[in-house]
């Protein structure tokens, strides 16, 4: 038993779990004096036989740490490890926020494992479940200590939750997983509708998906008027243009404001992306020179669509 891995506790049913747990307690039943390793094995029994029952998981862990208190935080480690190896991820994800709550000297190291985690196998229930139980405060601020830019820490409850929302969405959105970023964007946007990065993204990633277009040029709309002078939103608001068909500005009528088209905005992007790379010693942002070169292009502007493409392929 004290040899039992997580891995090949993943493989086993619950039934049967639930049957070595009760042939481990008999067999003890008596016996005071077992050692840790058998004593942590149980615990990794427990955790197979209840994958759903975090609060009896952490009674066995609490029983175990009554007795070998500089072992705590190796087993809640690793009874972790043991529930996150199975194929749902769910149990495990619960298993560390309740973990947090019983170990709050090991909170911050639980609950940045749990954000991880959500991230990296967590489906989009698990991601809306994330949203909702976290504590965005402590969440906002485990956060900001690995970024050197700042982050929005929200002056309501619901705009912090909506940035925990939208931090989770970006890093979902960069692991290429979009459903559960979609999820995320969505949950930031109903706690605070004019979210300006969440209504960006997801405004881009359903343009990208090949949803309504309007809906997804009113959601960059509402970044572009918060963030009218940030490239990446630029780009946005243009590339939802270009795929409308909208490629030259509109002027201003008695009844309809003047609008930007597509090859104007790009060609803004496109400066204040150089801009910002000559300050800052990097590249220009690769996907906007393209992006203005298919809008030349569509124009007729042939040679200028070409000087484009060969801006983002020098990038």
């Amino acid at each position: 038993l004290s040899g039992l891995k997580p891995a090949e506790l993943a493989k086993g049913s619950p039934e049967a779990a639930q049957g070595a747990v009760r042939l481990f307690d008999l067999v003890a039943r008596g016996n005071t004096s077992l050692p840790p390793a058998l004593l942590v094995a149980r615990i990794l029994l427990v955790a197979a036989a209840y994958p759903d029952q975090s609060a009896r998981i952490l009674d066995a862990v609490d029983d175990f740490s009554r007795q070998y208190p500089d072992a705590r935080e190796r087993t809640l480690v690793q009874t972790a490890e043991s529930l996150l190896a199975r194929d749902d991820a769910t149990p495990g994800l619960r298993y560390l926020r309740a973990a947090a709550d019983r170990a709050p000297e090991l909170s911050g190291l639980l609950l940045s494992e749990w954000f991880r985690l959500t991230v990296i196998r967590g489906d989009a229930e698990d991601v809306t479940w994330f949203i909702a139980q976290c504590d965005p405060p402590t969440i906002l601020g485990i956060l900001q200590d690995r970024r050197t830019s700042p982050i929005d820490l929200g002056a309501t409850p619901d705009a912090q939750r909506a940035e925990v929302a939208y931090q989770l969405g970006s890093e979902l959105n960069s692991l290429e997983r979009r459903e559960q970023a979609v999820t995320a964007y969505r949950e930031a946007i109903r706690l605070s509708p004019r979210h300006a990065w969440a209504n960006n993204n997801l405004g881009y990633l359903l343009l990208e998906d090949g949803h309504d277009l309007a809906t997804s040029e009113a959601m960059i709309h509402i970044a572009f008027e918060q963030l009218g002078d940030d490239f990446h939103v630029i780009d946005s608001l243009a590339w939802v243009r270009y795929k409308r068909g909208k490629l030259a500005d509109v002027p201003a009528s008695p009844s309809t404001p003047a609008q930007e088209g597509a090859v104007s905005l790009l060609t803004r992007a496109l400066a204040l992306s150089k801009a910002q790379a000559l300050e800052e010693g990097e590249v220009i942002d690769p996907t906007i020179a393209e992006h203005l070169g298919d809008a030349l292009w569509r124009t007729g502007a042939r040679d200028d669509a070409q000087a484009a493409w060969r801006t983002a392929l020098d990038s």
